[in-house]
């Protein structure tokens, strides 16, 4: 079990106007934009969004550090954790499922026919740990789960990041992450749209996350 360390939260208003004064300027960069080869198993999200995984996992973790540049991940290989100075962009559930789809998007080695790659219980809260500099062994606290800190969410809004509903929605509360499951969910909110936003910027309604 994960023994996490405890740190002190300021009020949300004090979170939301510090990191709207120090974050104000976006860098947008270059990611790794593009699934494995001529992968299509991903189709569904950037139909949805108009963009891959690995951008909109890039643009909401450079709301806090904008020089962030989503890696190229060998497959099978380690891949990153939120270890950012500030933590608020990636210590949370909505960043965790937006980087495994950008996992299955770099990883498609085998197309529609790959049963993908998720992760086992508990990897979610490994994630939310910092082993590399400049935080090392740092634990990113309680973070947030099915919702982004106030501050953050603001930001995110403004600048028009795409993060659908189905991010929103969709957890495991044991730390795990599924993505047949998860693709599926994804589909349904998808459909039940009939093609209008899914920002959930103009959306407040949160539905009931899988518990298994």
């Amino acid at each position: 079990m994960i023994s996490a360390q405890c740190i002190s939260r300021w009020p949300l208003l004090a979170q939301a106007a510090i990191i709207l004064s120090f974050f104000s300027t976006f860098t947008s960069g270059s990611a790794t934009s593009s699934c494995y080869g001529n992968s299509t198993t991903l189709d569904w999200y950037i139909d949805a969004v108009g963009e891959t995984p690995c951008m909109t996992y890039q643009q909401l973790r450079q709301i806090c550090n904008s020089n962030y540049q989503t890696p190229s991940w060998d497959i099978d290989a380690p891949t990153d954790q939120c270890d950012d100075p500030l933590s608020t962009c990636c210590c949370n559930s909505i960043a965790w499922s937006i980087r495994m789809l950008c996992i299955n998007c770099q990883w498609d080695e085998f197309g529609t026919s790959d049963p993908g790659h998720s992760a086992n219980a508990g990897a979610y809260y490994q994630y939310r740990w910092s082993t590399g500099t400049p935080n090392s062994g740092t634990y990113c606290g309680d973070g947030w789960n099915q919702t982004l800190q106030e501050g953050i969410q603001q930001i995110v809004c403004e600048r028009g990041i795409q993060l659908s509903d189905f991010l929103y929605s969709i957890f495991w509360p044991d730390g795990s992450w599924d993505f047949t499951t998860f693709e599926q969910l994804a589909e349904e909110t998808i459909a039940s749209h009939n093609s209008q936003s899914l920002s959930y910027c103009g959306n407040s309604t949160n539905t009931t996350a899988p518990t298994n």
